[in-house]
C-alpha cells in the first residue's frame, strides 16, 4: 500500500488529488490554518472534461 498526493494549481483553483481521507482531511486543516478559502466539494468537471469517480478499486 502506499498514499500518493497531487496538487493542481489552475488560475485561483486548488485541486488537491489523494488515496487517503485521512491525508486528505489534514491538508485542509492545515491550508485553513494560514489561508482563506473555500471547500467547494468534488470537481465533476474540470477544463472541459468531465469527472468520474471510483470507489470499487483496491
Amino acid at each position: 500500500d502506499y498514499n500518493f498526493t497531487v496538487f493542481i494549481l489552475y488560475v485561483n483553483d486548488i485541486f488537491i488529488i489523494t488515496n487517503n481521507f485521512s491525508l486528505l482531511h489534514s491538508i485542509k486543516q492545515q491550508l485553513y490554518s494560514r489561508f482563506h478559502f473555500f471547500d467547494l466539494g468534488k470537481v465533476h468537471h474540470f477544463l472541459s472534461l468531465q469527472i468520474i469517480y471510483n470507489h470499487d478499486l483496491s
